[in-house]
């Protein structure tokens, strides 16, 4: 199962990532764009280790199979364990199924990974940092785009798991801004 698909011709096939990430400049903070190849959720896992505590996340449900409304989800304050322990019990509907958006957050400071729809990662906070993590697990920088066109996948077999992730905790619900 996959995540996302693009389209060759009348083909479609599954996306690949090239196992690169780039520096971007924003109107704010730069940040990293990554594209990693196999194991997001061990990246992130990995990466997370160099946000300042305590955490909160962020679920952004943005296609419903469910009796779930679609909206952002915000966590309570959480510690390394908790993060750690939810994704370990979540990852293969994070990394295999495209019907959300999902924020690491620091409450103490800006630091940020957004894993979206697409299967990229996007990183603020310790670039540097996060740069060296990066190399170390084989990852080069390089430039990438996300194909179009593409379709993203929803998967029945993990309608389950996200009932269960939004049970999981005391998660405030808000509405879905433009940008999801």
């Amino acid at each position: 199962m996959h995540k996302l698909s693009k389209h060759v011709g009348d083909e479609e096939t599954a996306v690949e990532w090239p196992n690169l990430f780039y520096r971007q400049e924003t109107t704010g903070l730069d940040r990293l764009v990554i594209a990693p190849r196999r194991n997001p959720i061990g990246l992130l896992t990995e990466l997370a280790k160099y946000i300042e505590p305590e955490y909160y996340l962020l679920y952004v449900l943005v296609a419903s199979r469910g009796s779930s409304l679609q909206g952002r989800y915000q966590s309570p304050p959480l510690q390394s364990v908790d993060v750690r322990l939810f994704l370990d019990d979540f990852a293969g509907l994070l990394e295999h199924d495209a019907r959300h958006h999902f924020w690491i957050g620091s409450t103490t400071t800006g630091d940020l990974l957004v894993y979206d729809d697409h299967g990229i990662i996007y990183a603020y906070g310790p670039l540097r940092q996060f740069e060296g993590v990066l190399t170390a697990r084989g990852l080069t920088s390089g430039a990438f785009s996300i194909p179009s066109p593409h379709t993203h996948h929803f998967h029945d077999a993990f309608d389950d798991d996200a009932e269960r992730l939004l049970s999981r905790w005391e998660w405030v619900r808000s509405d879905l801004q433009p940008s999801d």
